[in-house]
């Protein structure tokens, strides 16, 4: 009778791997255009920061919810804002705005959730470190 009780469960156990009975993975990047940052560069208006979200699960459809302890990101055209949902595009984080008092450490977190349901599928932070004129993306 155990010997069946085993057999039963490598059975059903590889049953269910070959089905595809896999739990959902989610593996999440922020990927920066730029490690260093001063708005005194003629070149850049902030950080450039893109998702890289990849998912063992098939047809679903996420979006990307940005945040910031401070700074803002660009939304379209001239406005700027601390919060932004979108559909994987590039944003741009800058200091435009904040006061001289702002915290030496500020946090991005990029958020993934479903569409359908809103459930949080993943979430990363970064973090970036105020020195003097400067704005450090730490890894």
């Amino acid at each position: 009778m155990k010997k069946l009780i085993i057999l039963s469960f490598f059975l059903l156990m590889s049953a269910c791997l070959s089905s595809g009975c896999e739990a959902p993975e989610y593996e999440i990047k922020i990927k920066t255009d730029i490690t260093k940052y001063t708005p005194l560069m003629s070149s850049a208006i902030g950080i450039g920061m893109t998702p890289q979200f990849e998912t063992n699960q098939k047809n679903i459809k996420v979006q990307y919810h940005w945040t910031t302890t401070n700074g803002r990101f660009l939304l379209f055209g001239d406005k700027w804002d601390k919060e932004i949902v979108n559909s994987g595009e590039k944003v741009i984080w800058s200091p435009l705005g904040e006061v001289s008092t702002e915290p030496d450490s500020i946090i991005v977190t990029l958020k993934v959730e479903d569409i359908k349901t809103g459930k949080m599928l993943a979430q990363k932070e970064l973090t970036i470190e105020r020195e003097e004129i400067f704005y450090i993306v730490k890894p």
